[in-house]
C-alpha cells in the first residue's frame, strides 16, 4: 500500500520528486473531498484509513529480513537479485508499519468505536508473544469480536505429497515451517538473539557483500 512518491523519496532522498501524493480514488461517501496527509505513506486518503481499526503485527528484524531475502532468491536468481537494490530497500525495512502507526497515533488517538473502551489503539502484536504466550491470541479475538474459541495452537502436519504439489518456490518459502510443522515453534524467537553469530552465518549463506546488507 506504499505510495510511489513516498518510496521514491524514501531510497533515493527527499527532493527526488516534487508531485504530490498519489491517492486512490474512494466513493462519495467518504467525503466529497478526501485528503492526505503529510504523515500517510499509502495510497489511501486519511478519511478512508479513518474508518480502520488498525492492528500491526512485527517481528524482530534480524529474523523477518533474512527470510525475506531469502524469498526473492526462491523467486529468482542470486544475481538477479543483487540487482533489485530499490526494491530490497523498500522491503526490508519497518519504515511503512512505523509511519502507518505514528499516523493512527497522532490522528486517532482514542477511537469511538463500540469495542472495549480500555483497549488503546493501533494494537502492535509481537510475534515472539504469539509464539510464547497463546493467551494473546485469545485476548486479541475478544477484542476485535472474533470466537476466542476458534484458534488452533497444534495441528497436523501436511503430508509430503502435499508439500510436493507446491510449486512456486516463493509460496513454498513461505508457507513450508508452517505446513511442515504439527504446533507453534517456540524456539523461533528472538530470545538471545545475537546479532554477531547471525551477521556470520548471514555472510556465510549469502556471500561476504550481500551478508553485510542485510
Amino acid at each position: 500500500m506504499s505510495e510511489p512518491t513516498a518510496q521514491t523519496r524514501f531510497f533515493f532522498g527527499q527532493d527526488s520528486v516534487k508531485e504530490s501524493p498519489w491517492t486512490v480514488q474512494v466513493p462519495h461517501s467518504y467525503g466529497l473531498k478526501v485528503t492526505h496527509s503529510t504523515l500517510n505513506k499509502t495510497v489511501l486518503p486519511d478519511e478512508f484509513l479513518w474508518t480502520w481499526l488498525l492492528t500491526l503485527l512485527i517481528r524482530h528484524p534480524a529474523l523477518v529480513f533474512p527470510s525475506h531475502y531469502c524469498t526473492f532468491i526462491d523467486n529468482d536468481s542470486v544475481e538477479a537479485v543483487k540487482r533489485e537494490e530499490p526494491q530490497l530497500t523498500l522491503a526490508m525495512t519497518l519504515h511503512w508499519t512505523r509511519k502507518l502507526y505514528d499516523w493512527y497515533t497522532q490522528y486517532l488517538s482514542k477511537f469511538e468505536s463500540g469495542f472495549e473502551s480500555d483497549v488503546s489503539w493501533p494494537i502492535v502484536l509481537d510475534g515472539d508473544d504469539i509464539m510464547t504466550e497463546p493467551q494473546v491470541i485469545v485476548r486479541f479475538c475478544e477484542i476485535v469480536g472474533m470466537d476466542a474459541a476458534k484458534p488452533q495452537f497444534t495441528w497436523t502436519p501436511a503430508s509430503k505429497e502435499k508439500l510436493a504439489q507446491i510449486h512456486n518456490n516463493m509460496v513454498r518459502r513461505t508457507l513450508l515451517t508452517l505446513l511442515a510443522s504439527s504446533g507453534i515453534i517456540k524456539g523461533m524467537t528472538s530470545a538471545n538473539l545475537k546479532i554477531g553469530t547471525r551477521a556470520k552465518r548471514w555472510k556465510e549463506e549469502f556471500l561476504e557483500c550481500e551478508g553485510k546488507k542485510i
